[in-house]
């Protein structure tokens, strides 16, 4: 078995099989963790507003929280998901799709935004070798902005190094 294929299968990314199949001409896919941000809408917004890229693009919301979260916390991480899932589903653009995955409580002392940072590239990693195809993994925080040229002023730096 390949390093890769040998690394995926001791990780539990069960949620794999609950998404859509990728599509063959995903080039990219940002993974963002989520805690308690009621404004990630302005994260995505900006991301949807970015130029096309050459190129699909997937982003990958990882919703998450700890054993001791407030409830407030964890209420906020419930009306995200629901806001974010009604947003991507009304969103019309051929080149970008939004997944939420709703990680929820995480325990255990590596718990928190690097183990939900780590699930996500895991699943995007899985999700380029399940259409065996080598992407660009992207990490954004919940609470930034991104300019227009984004996506393309990434492709051409990669294009660049080649």
């Amino acid at each position: 078995m390949h390093t890769l294929q040998t690394y995926l299968a001791k990780q539990q990314t069960p949620v794999l099989e609950t998404l859509a199949s990728p599509v063959s001409a995903m080039c990219m896919t940002v993974v963002i963790p989520c805690y308690d941000e009621p404004e990630v809408l302005l994260t995505l917004r900006s991301l949807s507003q970015c130029h096309c890229p050459n190129g699909h693009v997937e982003v990958l919301l990882v919703v998450n929280h700890k054993q001791d979260s407030p409830d407030v916390a964890v209420a906020q991480n419930q009306k995200t998901i629901a806001e974010v899932k009604a947003w991507a589903h009304e969103l019309q653009l051929e080149w970008l799709t939004i997944h939420v995955i709703a990680i929820g409580l995480m325990v255990g002392k590596h718990a928190g935004v690097g183990l939900a940072r780590k699930i996500g590239l895991d699943l995007a990693t899985a999700r380029f070798e399940s259409i065996k195809k080598h992407g660009l993994l992207l990490n954004l925080d919940a609470d930034c902005t991104v300019s227009l040229d984004y996506f393309t002023q990434v492709q051409s730096a990669f294009a660049s190094k080649k």
